[in-house]
């Protein structure tokens, strides 16, 4: 099965170690930037090509059990 392009709120969770509520929060503000562009966009996804552009926080990749690794840039 192919990887998904979009992180989802538990992802979100994990890389920027914040509580659902939160979460939601930010996908929703930049779904909303996204749309001024005139982009589709997923409630409750965001496309991670856009999520790191905007959080300047790479992903080391790791195995599936272990929480993901983020690094500043």
């Amino acid at each position: 099965m192919a990887e998904s392009r979009y992180y989802f709120v538990e992802d979100v969770m994990a890389i920027m170690e914040i509580k659902q509520r939160k979460a939601y929060d930010v996908i929703r503000e930049m779904n909303d930037e996204l749309k001024v562009l005139w982009k589709i966009t997923i409630p409750g996804r965001i496309p991670k090509s856009y999520f790191h552009h905007r959080t300047d926080i790479e992903i080391v990749e790791t195995s599936k059990k272990e929480k993901p690794v983020r690094v500043a840039v």
